[in-house]
């Protein structure tokens, strides 16, 4: 075990010689959280994680084109998170407190900054699911096999792809005419792509495709606004969270889940009413995390709302009310 020289999310580092990373922070945890985390990373450490992480990695990379392989390599990373989770209650973690622990962590700024190939406690992408999972009455059960059905599935995608692309016969050549070569760019874009000062920044554009006339352009713009960090995207989500488009309102509502900013508040009041289910269910999450008390009333109506997960996400949004407040 080692420790950051900077903030971030635990995680497990190296794939021979493996290396629990906490933050410096964690000195100042309680002793039920630090026991937290190091119960799931260990856990990661003892099923072999990193190993079958580095191949469903090789996997993607290599067959970057093929879906069902980027498929199999997300089916496989949250049925890791989740069973560390599981053991993690079964060590005797409180739910709620736990849940916390995922939520600030995730919040963080610094949890973006673990590497990729590291096995990070709190990834923002994937912790709503772990929240309700965590939130729920009663620990799933153990299902050692996912996790080697879902690797089989890689290896056997993959497998598959290298025998057809042997099989395919090898044809001769043709010769085609020389074309004279012209340059891939413009220099003047080459001189643009090397003035930082001329390139708009990341977040600049994402806020300029929000504006886009196609509807899947400012799904994505969305997106990458939920989850870079910063409050100058607040009102950028705000506005998407007006949008005509249900699914762009809803990648909104996800990105303010991880905003605590008075501004908020009163906008996802009226998402939580609004026509489309997942509109509302991702408004009733992002309301429990605001840890604001106006949000009591709007979820205590959603619990009876007539969509079944809308009524769920109001419940696990009333429990991380109680414990962000």
């Amino acid at each position: 075990m080692r420790e950051l020289a900077r903030e971030a999310s635990p995680h497990v580092a190296g794939l021979f010689s493996s290396v629990v990373m906490l933050p410096p922070s964690a000195a100042s945890w309680t002793a039920e959280a630090r026991q937290a985390a190091l119960v799931h990373e260990l856990t990661h450490i003892k099923r072999g994680d990193r190993r079958t992480q580095a191949i469903a990695q090789l996997a993607c990379a290599i067959y970057w084109f093929n879906p069902l392989v980027w498929y199999a390599a997300a089916g496989l990373s949250r049925e890791r998170e989740r069973a560390c989770d599981d053991e993690v209650l079964r060590f005797g973690a409180t739910p709620s407190a736990y849940a916390t622990l995922l939520l600030d962590l995730a919040r963080k700024p610094g949890s973006r900054w673990t590497p990729a190939t590291a096995l990070s406690m709190a990834r923002p992408s994937a912790i709503e699911g772990r929240l309700l999972s965590i939130l729920a009455d009663a620990v799933r059960v153990p299902r050692r096999s996912t996790r080697w059905l879902v690797g089989i599935g890689i290896i056997t995608i993959t497998t598959t792809i290298l025998g057809a692309q042997a099989a395919q016969p090898v044809e001769p050549p043709v010769a085609v005419p020389q074309a004279k070569p012209r340059p891939i760019v413009k220099p003047a874009m080459v001189m643009a792509i090397d003035d930082q000062a001329a390139s708009p920044s990341v977040t600049d554009a994402l806020v300029q495709a929000l504006g886009d006339a196609d509807r899947q352009v400012r799904e994505q713009a969305a997106i990458g606004l939920a989850v870079t960090p910063g409050s100058e995207v607040i009102d950028p989500l705000l506005s998407a969270l007006k949008d005509s488009d249900a699914q762009v309102r809803e990648k909104a509502a996800i990105g303010l889940a991880f905003r605590r900013d008075p501004r908020i508040v009163d906008p996802l009041l009226v998402a939580i009413e609004d026509g489309d289910s997942q509109v509302r269910e991702k408004a009733a999450i992002a309301l429990g995390a605001s840890g604001d008390a106006r949000a009591i009333a709007a979820l205590t109506k959603a619990t009876r709302d007539p969509d079944p997960q809308v009524r769920e996400k109001a419940v696990a949004g009333l429990v991380l009310l109680g414990l962000r407040r």
